[in-house]
């Protein structure tokens, strides 16, 4: 019998498994074959959609290329277009009076603008005005703010002209002249109503002031024609 010893050997033993990558070195191994992966399978989709926009675009010029030879048959079978000399004579006349209607309408809208200016800086003076015991009911400006007319009450008579005297030396009123003061007492309330107008009564106008408000009346008229 031999009792001589026999060395056993564990191939399972970590030392004999063959040689192993490392857990950080495998991990970016497998995410650079994934981006390899992924770039490549982007290219081909790319180029599948250039290739397919390349075709797209090759139609459509075929399809604009035959539209325009489509026009130029038919501006080929048209006649050419003549211009009615005197249509086209009517249109500059059109456009003539367009534009001077337009310019018109500029000139009105701009004397209107200095008109409503001019008649702020009255008004504004005319609310200045602070006389004990009189009150203004209703001003009226006529014929482009050339005529004035005050109406209002007051409690004794003779402020009315302290009233009057005291407007007309405002800077927008020296040029104003009360023509006509009436005074009457208002049965139902019992206030002193007035009346204070730059205008002459009609039947104590002078001829010359009749002829300018004709004269007016002609040129309004002339303006709306």
């Amino acid at each position: 019998m031999n009792w001589q010893a026999k060395q056993q050997i564990n191939f399972y033993l970590d030392e004999f498994k063959p040689p192993q990558f490392p857990e950080d070195l495998r991990f970016i191994l497998t995410g650079y074959a994934a981006s390899l992966i992924f770039f490549f399978l982007l290219s081909i989709g790319l180029t599948v959609n250039m290739k397919s926009q390349e075709s797209r675009f090759e139609k459509v010029k075929s399809r604009y290329a035959q539209i325009e030879q489509e026009v130029a048959n038919l501006e080929k079978e048209r006649p050419p277009v003549e211009i009615n000399a005197a249509l086209s004579e009517q249109r500059d006349e059109y456009r003539s009076d367009l534009e001077s209607a337009r310019q018109i309408l500029r000139y009105l809208s701009y004397t209107e603008l200095q008109q409503s200016r001019s008649f702020t800086n009255l008004v504004e003076e005319l609310g200045q005005q602070n006389i004990s015991g009189v009150w203004l009911d209703t001003f009226k400006f006529d014929d482009a703010g050339e005529n004035l007319t005050l109406e209002g009450f007051t409690d004794d008579p003779s402020k009315v002209s302290q009233y009057a005297d005291s407007l007309l030396k405002r800077n927008s009123y020296k040029n104003y002249a009360f023509r006509v003061v009436d005074i009457s007492k208002d049965e139902k309330t019992g206030w002193i109503k007035f009346k204070l107008d730059t205008r002459f009564p009609e039947d104590k106008e002078p001829s010359g002031e009749k002829t300018k408000a004709k004269s007016a009346e002609m040129l309004l008229s002339e303006a709306r024609l």
